[in-house]
């Protein structure tokens, strides 16, 4: 019989140990965070996606460990990232959830966010992403018009809306 997880809170569903076998602090305290494509919920997914980006920005925000940064952003943020500005970009045209044409204008629009942040990180915040997604020209910075990676962004998002 399947647990109802929407009414239970913080479980200890795993068993962590170190990678060499040795057993963690009996202290310590961890929660796992499913980043793959095979789970059933996407919901879920999304969330821990949006989690572990938050996370990479965070240590890069402290300048700590930016070989971790960098393999998290190119295996799950860039992505991530990209998927979330389309979604603004849906939410404010009021445009139906298709998958099909996400994974149509998804490289185009990850290729632009890589360009654009590669040269800003610190701007990688909801308030850019929301923005990008749903600023007229008259209302971004001047200095986006020649960062870049905008108007490569800015294309992509447009033909996605279009």
């Amino acid at each position: 019989m399947k647990e109802n997880l929407e009414e239970k809170g913080i479980l200890p569903k795993y068993i962590i140990q170190k990678s060499n076998g040795e057993p963690v602090s009996p202290n310590a305290e961890y929660f796992v965070l499913r980043l793959d494509d095979n789970g059933s919920d996407s919901d879920h997914i999304w969330a821990c996606r949006r989690a572990i980006v938050l996370y990479a920005y965070e240590l890069h925000m402290q300048n700590r460990l930016p070989v971790l940064f960098e393999d998290i952003m190119d295996r799950w943020g860039w992505e991530t990232i990209a998927r979330q500005i389309m979604q603004e970009v849906r939410y404010d045209n009021d445009i139906e959830y298709d998958e099909e044409r996400i994974l149509e204008f998804l490289p185009r629009v990850i290729d632009g966010v890589k360009k654009f942040f590669s040269v800003n990180r610190f701007q990688m915040t909801d308030e850019t992403f929301k923005k990008l997604a749903c600023a007229g020209e008259d209302e971004i910075p001047d200095w986006w018009l020649t960062h870049p990676g905008y108007d490569e962004l800015n294309k992509a998002l447009n033909d996605y809306f279009d």
